[in-house]
């Protein structure tokens, strides 16, 4: 189907026709109200309907609405060439969906805290099945941070006296 059949396909809708009249008129407006803002706003200006005697303008963030709403009286003047009933600008934010973004960020991958994975550490060594205690073991190796030291580890890595029976930390007197 080519685009001249499609497009004489939604022309022989009513409904569709007049939708399609609307959003002509609109886009019409918006490109008048994109003359009139400064080049900063203008990316940020994504729709204009207009309604019986005011035009709005929908942005895609709060930081943009306030210098919109002090052009409002500009942009009135600006419609009413076109529209001349227009006797207000509202501005509404709708922010853009994640799939609207240009930007595409990589999701971030969460990593396990050190306490958590010392309570996988724990939960393995207590498993009677080596194959799940193996995957406890895997998932914590993925933490940020290696996990704490548990107290067995404390006593093996903790330096011994001269005589060798006792560790010299604070167990040791």
């Amino acid at each position: 189907m080519t685009m001249r059949q499609v497009f004489g396909f939604l022309q022989s809708n009513a409904a569709i026709e007049a939708g399609m009249d609307a959003s002509r008129r609109d886009q019409a407006v918006l490109t008048k109200v994109l003359k009139v803002l400064p080049q900063p706003l203008r990316a940020h200006c994504q729709r204009v309907v207009i309604k019986p005697d005011k035009v709005v303008l929908y942005t895609n963030s709060a930081v943009w609405a306030t210098p919109l709403r002090f052009l409002a009286p500009e942009i009135v003047r600006a419609v009413g060439t076109l529209k001349p009933d227009i006797q207000s600008c509202q501005v509404r934010v709708r922010p853009q969906a994640d799939n609207e973004r240009e930007t595409h960020r990589e999701p971030r991958r969460r990593r396990l805290s050190s306490h958590a994975a010392g309570h996988l550490i724990a939960a393995a060594q207590s498993m009677t099945d080596p194959g799940l205690a193996a995957a406890f073991h895997r998932l914590a190796a993925s933490a940020e941070i290696q996990p704490p030291p548990t107290a067995d580890r404390v006593l093996e890595n903790e330096p011994r006296s001269p005589e060798g029976s006792q560790p010299t930390g604070t167990g040791g007197r």
